[in-house]
């Protein structure tokens, strides 16, 4: 065991040697054991964007939503660094989308604090909490509009709250071209859907 309460298998994990996790594996090594940081050889790969470790991992029923130690899930991870990909497989083995961290942080929030905006997409699709915020007064669409963020749109288009926080956020010049949008956004939705 190194420093931090690492075993091998972490390093394996990290950087992706698929040969040595399944090596280590049948040598009985621990899938569970948590490091200092609270976390698993399956949290590494997550951690390490290792997609075929990761797929490897869940064969052999690793925990999908185990929290470290900044209260991430593997799909807060995925979400954050923009990874499509991973946060793609994560969801389809069941992975809890709307999963809160300790600063009540879901998947989809932190996607659009770090602007992956293929990733809100899919989160969206997948029935991600789009109100879901770190404060009640602070929902997604209050974060995106306050960066200036494309994932404003596709928030309204999916049917965000524009509540009295996020009037009281915008300017009148830019509230007046946001509620457009939102009511443009809107039109064009309910004509998709006759």
């Amino acid at each position: 065991m190194k420093e931090g309460g690492s075993t091998p298998i972490f390093l394996a994990c990290q950087n992706g040697n698929l040969d040595i996790v399944k090596f280590l594996v049948e040598s009985k090594a621990d899938l569970e054991h948590a490091n200092l940081q609270q976390s698993t050889p399956f949290y590494m790969a997550c951690s390490f964007q290792q997609l075929d470790v990761v797929k490897y991992l869940v064969s052999l029923n690793a925990k999908i939503d185990h929290v470290g130690q900044d209260q991430f899930t593997p799909l807060h991870i995925a979400a954050r660094r923009g990874d499509k990909m991973l946060v793609d497989y994560l969801l389809s083995v069941n992975a809890n989308i709307n999963a809160r961290q300790k600063n009540q942080r879901t998947p989809l929030y932190l996607a659009i604090l770090w602007g992956h905006l293929p990733v809100v997409e899919t989160l969206l699709e997948h029935k991600a909490d789009i109100e879901a915020g770190e404060k009640p007064d602070i929902s997604p669409l209050h974060i995106a509009i306050q960066r200036n963020s494309p994932t404003a749109n596709i928030l309204l288009s999916h049917g965000a709250t524009i509540d009295s926080n996020i009037e009281t956020l915008l300017t009148n010049n830019e509230k007046d071209e946001w509620l457009l949008n939102a009511m443009n956004l809107t039109d064009s939705t309910i004509n998709k859907a006759k």
